[in-house]
């Protein structure tokens, strides 16, 4: 029987939900065939739109073995980003070049480019040229497989062209004008603005010099003057004219004969400008003003809740509610980003995001954003607050198999979203299901001695002995199984009590110390440290590393231990064990032990014939 499309997604939304609301699957199930195509029905609903992926509940996904769909939801709705630490200081916005994300270094010279994968920011490789390399640029450019670097002299009269296919880096003196500020390809031209209110063009075929658009006349040679005229700082065509922007008028050329047609009053005095479509932007502090190209009387404008650091038009869908091209602002300072309806010039719906990023652009339906020295993708087009709050009710710890890849998985998420992950709860049961109990406390007391500079004191010290008080953890791990373990324990703290930054903060720094032992079967380990002066607010305690030791490998250790043995190459093998570590002086003791017996031993044989 053949299945008309009208029934097929209702046949597979009811098996769905049969499935999403059956009991927890045997801890032995395994991911086998049953499992993979359980994974591929959800997915094909949330694809098709039939389900959301909010629809889900935690423990499925869990249980599933589905940890991209979890991090889609955690990174949609949460304060943090996919990043990449840049080794310096001030780069570029994030370019697409040939399907990749491109940052170029704004140091000294324009040196290494950083290549990253437009889906996981992994970093692919650095890039260079030698020649490109050579010049400082103020300015820079993305034309397809043109990368343009202006003011790369001295007199920030040159422009460098980099040709991506070819490899090819050629040079270009403004011809009319000095200070290039701003860069522009169309048609199989390059256009470059100047100060002194002037536009040179070339063909990029054999580079030739076409000539230059004035916004008075000639050129002169009359500094005074030259001062007075405006320098072009946004460039743009727009049907049959070259349009140019200085500091407070908007000039239109006729691009055939190079003759001024018009100019008019930008909206904003000195404000920067970005062109979309057949619309310029300008923004300038919190204002912002939109204006057709072709009604320049028609006039949008808005105000944001901060100082604009940059601007970006983008008909990208970044945001689950959005209709058409929106305007994406970065606010000064890191105070977040915000995005507007281009039309209406409304904040669109969960448009206003508390995340990082100073200059910004958006590909393939994520928004790329860099600082000073980090570089962010943001995927927020499954963001929904409600939704998600009733997505976190879902979480079930206590009903979840806490297998060792089912707590690794957890433990991987809890680094960044340490509120919505417990650490406390995954890391107990854990434990407890492998026959471990912890038990800890604070302990306040003296903790060691500081010695105090004091100039006024007489004498050669200048100076006396302090008592140091703080706070220690005090821990003891018991292994009530029949199983010995090799085990690193985790220690990390962060905040203190009467600090602001009490609460967590993935980004804030945490203290840690770790301690690695073999717990053997029945066998108690207990230890302290000192973690400070003042009590931490947050502590979490949780394995990073737990090896089931086979029983005859912990007997033989004992046996090694023991006053019955005389085996050296036993004792030999566990010393060259990094996991008997904390038996290795007792096994050297034993070892001086042997040795000076069986010395004694042939000493006294008298062994001559």
């Amino acid at each position: 029987m053949r299945l008309s499309c009208r029934r097929l997604p209702l046949m597979i939304v009811l098996s769905l939900m049969i499935f999403l609301h059956s009991p927890l699957f045997s801890a032995d199930e395994g991911a086998g065939r049953e499992q993979l195509e359980k994974r591929e029905k959800i997915r094909y609903a949330i694809d098709k739109g039939i389900l959301s992926i909010y629809d889900i509940p935690f423990n499925t996904y869990v249980r599933l073995g589905m940890w991209d769909e979890i991090d889609h939801i955690l990174a949609a709705n949460n304060q943090n980003a996919v990043r990449y630490a840049l080794p310096d200081a001030y780069y570029s916005r994030p370019y697409l070049v040939n399907d990749q994300i491109w940052i170029f270094e704004n140091a000294d010279h324009q040196g290494v480019i950083y290549v990253f994968d437009p889906e996981t920011l992994e970093l692919r490789e650095t890039r260079s040229n030698e020649t490109f390399n050579q010049y400082e640029g103020g300015i820079r450019a993305v034309f397809g497989d043109l990368i343009v670097s202006g003011g790369s002299d001295r007199d920030v009269d040159m422009a460098v062209v980099w040709h991506l296919k070819t490899d090819e880096v050629k040079t270009l003196r403004l011809e009319k004008g000095h200070y290039i500020g701003s860069l522009h390809v169309a048609g199989g031209r390059l256009y470059i603005g100047a100060c002194g209110g002037v536009v040179n063009a070339w063909r990029i075929k054999d580079w030739k010099y076409l000539g230059s658009y004035f916004t008075q006349g000639e050129e002169s040679d009359d500094w005074e003057e030259f001062n007075q005229r405006e320098c072009i700082s946004a460039l743009t065509v727009f049907r049959d004219r070259l349009i140019g922007v200085g500091e407070k008028h908007v000039f239109e050329w006729n691009m055939e004969n190079r003759r001024l047609i018009r100019q008019y009053p930008k909206s904003l005095n000195n404000a920067i400008v970005v062109f979309y479509g057949d619309e310029m932007v300008e923004y300038k502090h919190d204002l912002f003003a939109v204006r057709r190209l072709d009604n320049v009387q028609d006039i949008r404008a808005g105000r944001a809740d901060k100082p604009i650091a940059d601007l970006r038009v983008t008909s990208e869908t970044i945001l689950p509610e959005q209709a058409g091209p929106v305007m994406m602002l970065a606010l000064r300072h890191n105070k977040g980003i915000q995005v507007y309806d281009f039309h209406t010039l409304e904040r669109v719906a969960g448009g206003s995001m508390p995340y990082r990023g100073q200059m910004l652009n958006a590909f393939q339906g994520q928004i790329y954003a860099t600082d000073d020295r980090m570089v962010y993708t943001y995927d927020v087009r499954r963001r929904a607050p409600e939704q998600y709050a009733a997505f976190l009710d879902t979480i079930r710890l206590d009903q979840i198999p806490m297998t060792e890849a089912v707590f690794f998985q957890l433990l991987k998420r809890f680094r960044t979203y340490p509120d919505v992950i417990p650490i406390d709860t995954i890391s107990r049961q854990f434990m407890e299901r492998n026959g471990l109990r912890l038990q800890y406390r604070f302990r306040y007391g003296k903790i060691g001695e500081r010695f105090v500079y004091d100039v006024e004191m007489p004498g050669e010290a200048e100076g006396y002995q302090e008592e140091l008080f703080g706070y220690r953890i005090q821990y003891a791990l018991e292994n009530e199984s029949d199983t010995a373990y090799y085990l690193t324990l985790m220690f990390e703290w962060c905040g203190y009590y009467g600090e602001p930054r009490s609460t967590l903060d993935p980004d804030q720094p945490r203290e840690n110390n770790w301690h690695t032992f073999l717990l053997p079967p029945g066998g108690e380990v207990t230890d302290a440290f000192v973690v400070g002066e003042r009590e931490p607010y947050n502590l979490f305690i949780y394995p990073v590393k737990m090896e089931p030791i086979p029983r005859d490998y912990y007997d033989g250790l004992m046996l090694a231990l023991s006053d019955k043995n005389r085996d050296v190459e036993m004792i030999d093998r566990y010393l060259n064990d990094h996991r008997a570590k904390q038996w290795h002086p007792e096994l050297l003791a034993q070892k001086e032990r042997i040795l000076t017996e069986q010395d004694g031993f042939f000493g006294g044989l008298n062994l001559m014939p």
